[in-house]
C-alpha cells in the first residue's frame, strides 16, 4: 500500500515495472496455448485418421474450420 498521495514507481510490483523480464509473459502464454491446441488436434486426428476426411471430421469435432486445423498443425 502506498502511504503518500502519489504512487511511486519503486513501489509498483516488479511485473509492472519490468513487464519484459517477468516469468509469466504473454508470449509464454501464447506459446503454451498454441502447443496445447496442437496436442489436442493431434490426439483428435489419431482417433479420426490423418486422411483428408479424418481432418474434416477432427475439425468438426473440435469446432474449428479445416483451414484453422491446418494452420495450427503447421505452427
Amino acid at each position: 500500500m502506498e502511504t503518500s498521495q502519489a504512487i511511486q514507481i519503486e513501489n509498483l510490483p516488479d511485473k509492472i515495472r519490468n513487464p519484459h523480464t517477468s516469468s509469466g509473459s504473454a508470449m509464454d502464454f501464447k506459446k503454451q496455448s498454441a502447443d496445447y491446441q496442437k496436442q489436442l488436434i493431434i490426439r483428435c486426428l489419431e482417433e479420426t485418421g490423418w486422411s483428408v476426411e479424418g481432418k474434416r471430421e477432427a475439425a468438426k469435432r473440435l469446432g474449428i474450420s479445416e483451414s484453422t486445423l491446418y494452420r495450427r498443425l503447421r505452427g
